[in-house]
């Protein structure tokens, strides 16, 4: 009897299983799909926390990039007299370099092709070493005339100071002393 009992449930159990399987023969069984993107409350969140973080990198990073600017000009300016000096002990002539505003010239100045010697003045074939012009917004100012002449011997005639000045007032300084050394002073 018990047995019984227990193989009847069995026997309405399986017949409502497959009475269920037919009527949905055919159909797809429905599922529940996760949701793949943001809501906008999110994204409001993500957004402000961009915008915070960039308006405390921004005064940052501009004050950055004014200093790389001006250092990069002074860098440069300091490598090309090394390299005036050098090429001077070189060719065993003068070198001259010739500054304005807004950038510089370098050039051997020993009177190759119809060109005087030692006038500070490209003329002739004299061979040009560099022709650069400072970044904008950065200007120089020196206080020996606007023209650096290397001897023979790599010394420099008459020695000086070339101040760089950014728009925003941040100086470097390329210091020339009277034996040829050419240092970079930051103020």
């Amino acid at each position: 009897m018990f047995l019984n009992k227990i193989w009847i449930d069995f026997y309405f159990l399986f017949q409502s299983m497959a009475y269920f399987l037919l009527l949905n023969e055919g159909r797809r069984m429905k599922t529940i799909y996760r949701n793949k993107g943001f809501t906008l409350l999110e994204l409001m969140i993500v957004i402000a926390i961009a915008g915070i973080l960039a308006a405390l990198a921004i005064p940052g990073w501009l004050a950055w990039r004014a200093n790389a600017k001006i250092n990069g000009a002074a860098t440069n300016l300091r490598g090309d007299l090394e390299m005036a000096k050098m090429q001077a002990i070189k060719e065993n002539a003068y070198v001259a370099a010739l500054l304005t505003t807004s950038g510089y010239t370098i050039f051997i100045d020993n009177g190759a092709g119809g060109g005087i010697a030692d006038d500070g003045i490209q003329n002739g074939s004299e061979i040009l070493l560099r022709n650069r012009q400072l970044v904008a917004g950065v200007t120089a100012s020196n206080n020996f005339g606007n023209q650096i002449w290397f001897n023979g011997r790599g010394r420099p005639v008459g020695f000086g100071t070339v101040v760089l000045t950014d728009s925003s007032g941040n100086q470097r300084q390329i210091v020339l002393s009277i034996v040829g050394r050419i240092r970079l002073q930051y103020n």
